[in-house]
């Protein structure tokens, strides 16, 4: 018998697989310069007069080759989670739930 992947994906934790879909599915605009924001620790730190907001950005700009913050023109959305999933990321435990949304800077 051939290994059935279906069958197999909804019985196992998958790792690796995608947590967010590719696109943004709420889009809150793009920031007006490069390196108009500081970056640190992986977010995007914007201050305004209701405070300074903290907006993480994607793992895959982070790691994507090349990347550099002085430069990037970020875009900022809500992107819903395709699955459950929990971890660790620098030391913070996190969580999401299938279908809700979290906001990245992109």
């Amino acid at each position: 018998m051939a290994l059935n992947l279906e069958l197999l994906i909804g019985a196992v934790k998958v790792y690796g697989a995608p947590l967010y879909g590719p696109t943004a599915d709420v889009d809150y605009g793009q920031i007006e310069t490069a390196g108009q924001y500081p970056v640190v620790d992986g977010s995007l730190v914007i201050e305004s007069d209701a405070g300074i907001m903290y907006v993480p950005i994607r793992r895959s700009v982070l790691e994507s080759a090349g990347f550099n913050p002085a430069t990037y023109m970020f875009r900022i959305g809500g992107f819903k989670a395709l699955r459950d999933a929990d971890g660790t990321y620098n030391g913070t435990a996190w969580a999401v739930a299938q279908g809700e949304i979290k906001t990245f800077a992109y």
